[in-house]
């Protein structure tokens, strides 16, 4: 049995109502004190644990009275994070491909540590179906950490790029030393990328973090971005696109870009919707539904969507 101090008794009835207690469950005084003394080995009297119970609430914490006379019960109502912030929060882990089955699993442990029992249980409810982890995930968070020092020091960085073989593994390749300097992480769709620029360059290109090794920390401080040629223009230009489809793609636009996508009404069948993007994404999204899509602008996309369109007919015709 642990000592009955005072601020035992306080920090121990406080994590029972953290834990146990929500709108749904609310605790008795009764059953506050059968944990105490099941749990934390503390027998406490039921004065004892009204006392510590108001003074929490003295002290801020949002705790609630609920029931009626001689059935009431005790809950902590505010938290740090709700029931359905931590849910999503959680199935963005669940759902992450570089995140492998048992951090992601010890990560959820973690997260539904921070509601109630009550919770942890409904998280048996949720599976994690056909995950397939990607080579480099080991090595991402390690990656995004340094890289996220350097940019922080204004340090120099050198690395390595690497490639996929024919087994599915990465590998480094020859001669693909980059030294950069580092200006910011991005995440685009699935993959994080470091802005950067290389040494000798005016531009800024983006470099995948998960396909990046051997990364070292230099002591040469990193150029500063403003003192490239148009504040370090990216090699991926993002452009403004405007697209016409069929409405029945709608769907597909507002899951890739966002239900915040422009969008307007051509006629009863059409519609037109505008996108701030690279022309070499723009240009393999738009692939996937060759002739059911039609550029409008610019006329870079228009003219690299017929470049890729012949290369593709002429590869064919061949084995015509």
């Amino acid at each position: 049995m642990m000592a009955t101090g005072k601020k035992q008794i306080l920090i121990a009835v406080y994590e029972i109502l953290r834990q146990y207690s929500d709108a749904g469950h609310p605790l008795s005084i009764g059953q506050v004190g059968d944990m105490l003394s099941g749990v934390y080995g503390i027998c406490a009297e039921r004065k004892a644990i009204s006392r510590n119970i108001r003074l929490l609430k003295e002290m801020g914490y949002d705790l609630h009275l609920h029931g009626e006379a001689g059935q009431e019960g005790y809950y902590l109502q505010s938290r740090p994070f709700s029931d359905e912030q931590l849910r999503l929060v959680m199935e963005g882990v669940f759902s992450s491909r570089y995140i492998q089955k048992q951090q992601a699993q010890e990560l959820a442990n973690r997260l539904s540590g921070l509601s109630t029992v009550h919770f942890s249980n409904c998280l048996r409810q949720v599976k994690r179906l056909n995950h397939r982890c990607r080579a480099g995930a080991d090595a991402l968070f390690e990656n995004l950490e340094r890289l996220g020092e350097a940019i922080e020091r204004q340090r120099k960085l050198c690395f390595c790029r690497q490639s996929y073989g024919l087994d599915g593994r990465l590998y480094p390749w020859a001669g693909s030393k980059h030294r950069v300097s580092p200006y910011e992480l991005v995440c685009d769709g699935e993959f994080y990328y470091l802005l950067a620029a290389e040494d000798g360059a005016d531009c800024v290109d983006r470099y995948r973090v998960d396909k990046m090794t051997q990364i070292e920390l230099m002591e040469d401080k990193a150029r500063d971005r403003k003192t490239l040629p148009d504040g370090g223009r990216q090699t991926h230009q993002v452009k403004r696109a405007v697209l016409r489809m069929d409405r029945s793609h709608i769907d597909e636009v507002v899951d890739v870009f966002g239900a915040d996508t422009p969008m307007r009404a051509i006629d009863s069948r059409s519609f037109e919707f505008s996108v701030d993007a690279p022309l070499e994404t723009m240009a393999l999204w738009a692939m996937r539904f060759a002739a059911e899509v039609t550029v409008v602008e610019p006329p870079e996309l228009k003219a690299l969507l017929a470049r890729q369109a012949k290369l593709i007919y002429d590869r064919f015709a061949e084995a015509r």
